[in-house]
């Protein structure tokens, strides 16, 4: 236990950059760490000992990992590999090869429960880590969940169409849709949100809302062109989002890129957008940078999505999630969240 208390006096040079979770055992092990530490910003490199950690809250860290991992950890250990990232590295080393084929996969994650809910679609990247700078710059009193793509992990196939992606993302928030909540998605994700929202609707729930997060319209004659990524620029890619975590293997890369190549595919095949007569909003960046025409863009999904209302936002495409534009964001979600919910029945949403 003295090694414990000593291990809290160790300084070491923090990068200021926040990096979020990259992998499920990283977001596992930030939700322990956030339980153990309150109202302190934590992310990858964040030091067990440096945030506080004594004797009983490594002893807790150890029983919670064992309890919602599945792992046992020793003492020892946790001085010896004292952050998110170090921790991620061994328990990801042991587990490797346990997972089955073909399996069924969870897919939705929790960055935390609330009464009302946020639920954010992966976009063509597969992994709702994304969304996690959002989460921390919203209220805490937000429940905020992601829906991470079928095929991240090891032994997981791909879901063949959006179509089945939409009903199997569906199948795993049942316990939340009939609490105040919204779909939302970055880039493919709100795409994602719309086909979600319209099942919902033809299931006959009609209060669900959506957020698309700078989604461009998918004109058909665009969409048909989208070539595959090659594996060299897929690489840059996910260097320059912070998606190389230390134990990443070629066949995690491969695999990452097969999916994210499976979306670009799937998009080629659309022909026409689905209807959807309820309210949604799309956050849209004013940089002319990305692809598409922004007032085009927010025309077409009018034509498709009757009550849409279109809200500028700084940054681009692809800082939209970062500070300072994230925090833009999240104060136009909370402004809409509030407005959903005095459509609801008040005490469900108090």
């Amino acid at each position: 236990m003295r090694a414990l208390e000593a291990m809290r006096v160790i300084e070491r040079p923090r990068n200021d950059k926040f990096i979020a979770p990259r992998n499920d055992i990283e977001m596992k092990l930030y939700t322990l760490f956030s339980q153990l530490f309150l109202n302190v910003t934590i992310d990858i490199h964040s030091h067990f000992f440096e945030l506080g950690g004594a004797s009983l809250d490594a002893l807790r860290l150890v029983n919670l990992v064992e309890k919602e991992i599945g792992q046992l950890l020793s003492l020892t250990e946790l001085i010896r590999y004292p952050t998110i990232e170090q921790l991620a590295v061994l328990l990801r080393t042991r587990a490797r090869g346990s997972q089955p084929q073909n399996m069924r996969a969870e897919n939705l994650m929790t960055f935390r429960d609330g009464k009302r809910h946020l639920i954010c679609i992966h976009p063509g990247g597969g992994t709702a880590y994304c969304y996690l700078k959002l989460a921390n710059a919203l209220n805490r009193d937000l429940g905020i969940h992601g829906i991470q793509a079928q095929g991240l992990k090891e032994g997981e196939s791909f879901l063949p169409s959006f179509d089945a992606m939409a009903d199997h993302y569906l199948s795993q928030i049942e316990h939340l849709i009939s609490q105040p909540h919204i779909l939302c998605g970055w880039s493919l994700g709100g795409l994602m949100a719309l086909l979600m929202a319209r099942k919902l609707q033809q299931r006959g729930f009609h209060h669900s809302k959506i957020i698309m997060f700078d989604t461009g319209y998918p004109y058909p004659e665009m969409v048909r062109c989208i070539p595959q990524m090659r594996l060299d620029e897929f690489k840059q890619k996910l260097c320059r989002f912070d998606g190389i975590f230390p134990d990443i293997r070629e066949e995690d890369i491969d695999r990452y890129h097969r999916l994210y190549n499976h979306h670009r595919l799937l998009l080629t095949g659309i022909t026409e957008v689905p209807h959807f007569s309820g309210r949604a909003w799309l956050i849209q960046v004013r940089d002319k940078e990305y692809t598409f025409d922004i007032e085009r863009a927010a025309a077409s999904w009018r034509q498709v999505i009757p009550q849409l209302v279109a809200l500028p936002t700084s940054g681009n495409h692809w800082s939209l999630m970062d500070p300072p534009h994230v925090q833009k964001v999240a104060a136009m979600v909370e402004d809409i969240m509030a407005e959903h919910c005095q459509e609801m029945v008040e005490d469900v949403c108090l």
